[in-house]
């Protein structure tokens, strides 16, 4: 699975590739269409793969993964909370939100989350906001594609582990992330659904130069039946 999965958290490999420490973003990914997954409906999704950061040097992650838990509060919203991570050159990189979707249409949905990171340089604070476009009627493969917007504000401290040698602790630098997330989801058998997204997005470190990152992504997402009301 190493070639499947990395999520937007991969902006940290600039952390590396442009000698600037940036704030962890959240897991800024879709995994899933336009429609939430329904009134007390459960659903487990995990996925793992890598990413590229193409800079002046393009790099990519060693390993990642992302795991999520959803639950329909009614037939138009859910909530849930989403956690991924990935080692770059030994180093162990962390992110975690709590997050919420509503679909106004079949076809079209917002989400809205909040979390923190840690890495080897400090920790963070971030949010995202996305919409996704998706198909009204429930297909063999459904696609979507979803526009994201993030931010990230660096805090003080020494993360998960001393910094690198040559690099200063302090507040990692704030940084605004743009995403567009391009994906299919499809139903292998009942309660079982595939998924893949491929995403590129663009990272604006403050003071900074910006750098494109690309991902190519793949998993599996576990829905129970529905419960009664």
């Amino acid at each position: 699975m190493k070639t499947l999965w990395v999520a937007l958290y991969i902006s940290l490999i600039l952390i590396l590739a442009q000698s600037c420490v940036v704030a962890p973003p959240s897991p800024m990914v879709s995994f899933g269409g336009s429609r939430p997954v329904g009134k007390y409906v459960p659903e487990l999704t995990a996925a793992s793969g890598a990413g590229l950061s193409l800079s002046d040097k393009p790099r990519g992650s060693e390993m990642a993964w992302y795991s999520r838990f959803r639950f329909g509060i009614t037939d138009k919203m859910d909530i849930g909370a989403e956690a991924m991570g990935f080692r770059f050159q030994n180093n162990l990189n962390l992110s975690g939100k709590i997050s919420a979707r509503y679909s106004f249409k079949p076809w079209l949905r917002a989400d809205i989350g909040a979390g923190m990171g840690d890495n080897a340089y400090g920790r963070s604070v971030n949010g995202d906001v996305g919409i996704t476009f998706g198909t009204a009627k429930d297909r063999v493969w459904n696609p979507y594609g979803t526009l994201r917007y993030g931010f990230a504000y660096g805090l003080k401290g020494t993360g998960l582990k001393p910094a690198l040698e040559g690099v200063e602790l302090g507040r990692l630098l704030n940084s605004h992330t743009f995403m567009l997330n391009v994906g299919a989801e499809a139903k292998l058998i009942p309660y079982i659904y595939f998924l893949a997204e491929l995403g590129f997005g663009q990272v604006f470190p403050v003071g900074q130069r910006n750098a494109a990152i690309i991902y190519l992504s793949g998993g599996f997402s576990f829905r129970l039946p529905r419960k009664k009301d």
